[in-house]
């Protein structure tokens, strides 16, 4: 079972070596700890352990309006535990998150050539709108 606990900046730094995505193992400390700051007070952020270590971090940032944009990070490990994974996230989302805010719409990116992100995404209710820029723009409506 993924246990749910408050995000916290430095889990980033946890989960860079080990990061599936291998672009965010190449970002610099600087715009790691940037992006692991906005996560932390720009919105709402929880981190996943199993069996007491940290496999993935996610949350929503306030984008604007009723808007937020969805992020997450996962470790290598989280590939061993894909269906408790996406339990974990979906409970994130509809029991932890939705209910602290007042979102209408989320949306997020995911890289061109990263099909495990778009897999994902599209198992937790988003559709693709398109491609911009080497991304694709997902959105879900709640």
């Amino acid at each position: 079972m993924i246990e749910l606990r408050e995000f916290k900046p430095e889990h980033i730094d946890m989960l860079t070596e080990e990061a599936i995505d291998s672009e965010i193992r190449s970002y610099s400390d600087k715009l790691r700890k940037y992006y692991a700051e906005v996560g932390y007070k720009c919105g709402v952020a929880y981190s996943g352990f199993y069996e007491d270590k940290l496999i993935g971090s996610g949350g929503i940032l306030i984008t604007h309006g009723n808007v937020g944009t969805v992020w997450a990070v996962f470790s290598t490990e989280a590939r061993k535990h894909k269906k408790t994974v996406l339990r974990s996230l979906r409970v994130m989302l509809e029991d932890y998150i939705l209910p602290e805010t007042n979102f209408r719409k989320l949306r997020t990116l995911s890289r061109l050539g990263f099909p495990a992100s778009q897999s994902l995404l599209k198992h937790m209710g988003f559709q693709c709108k398109g491609l911009r820029n080497n991304y694709y723009l997902y959105t879900r409506l709640i």
